[in-house]
């Protein structure tokens, strides 16, 4: 049987990556050592998914982003030290190859900066699962919906056929400013409840049940 859905958009960190607490705290860490308002470990875990830039403007006040390098660099020094504790959570790379095989088009669309995602792809090979991915230096940032208009025309696709996979507002407000469906993961970023507020099409909190609705879409 024909799959209905086409092609599958997914965010990377706090969806594929387990990855949110290690982030969480090289932006607390990159804050301090910048000298500027602290900010608190929930206060970081709501802004991933968003590109630095973005996040950038938020905890300096400065939006001529004057110290954005210096910032990236704080920032990826922290999480990079620890990103090798981290890894795919349990059963996605098996989602993946059976997702692959049944021959739905996989694809990234992430807040990360493209040198960073390419780090990790070396240090992960999932590009041997992915057909394509997008970060935002090739496209506006999350809620933006236009990294996700970019895979629809690049595989000449209509919005219905389509699904975002995302564990934040950001993920879901991307998908919805493009008029796709949504699959929100309560075990990332955010809780069911949080999620709930921006109204996705489905909620999972494993990833065998996100397994398991995207095989039927």
């Amino acid at each position: 049987m024909q799959n209905k859905k086409k092609l599958l958009i997914f965010d990377f960190d706090g969806t594929l990556f387990d990855s949110i607490r290690y982030l969480s705290e090289a932006e607390v860490n990159a804050v301090n050592e910048m000298g500027w308002n602290p900010i608190t470990l929930d206060f970081a875990r709501k802004t991933i998914g968003l590109s630095l830039s973005v996040i950038y403007e938020q905890v300096s006040g400065d939006k001529s982003l004057s110290k954005l390098q210096e910032f990236t660099d704080r920032f990826n020094k922290y999480f990079f030290a620890r990103a090798k504790e981290a890894g795919y959570f349990d059963g996605i790379e098996e989602m993946l190859a059976s997702l692959k095989e049944k021959g739905f088009i996989l694809t990234i669309a992430t807040g990360k900066g493209r040198a960073s995602l390419d780090r990790l792809d070396e240090m992960l090979g999932f590009d041997k699962y992915f057909d394509f991915n997008i970060c935002p230096s090739e496209s506006e940032p999350k809620p933006s919906p236009q990294m996700v208009n970019k895979l629809l025309r690049k595989y000449d696709l209509r919005p219905e056929d389509a699904v975002v996979i995302g564990d934040s507002e950001h993920d879901l407000k991307m998908a919805q400013n493009a008029g796709v469906d949504t699959v929100a993961v309560s075990y990332g970023a955010m809780s069911r409840k949080e999620l709930a507020q921006y109204h996705p099409t489905k909620i999972v909190d494993t990833v065998q049940e996100l397994q398991q609705t995207l095989e039927v879409l």
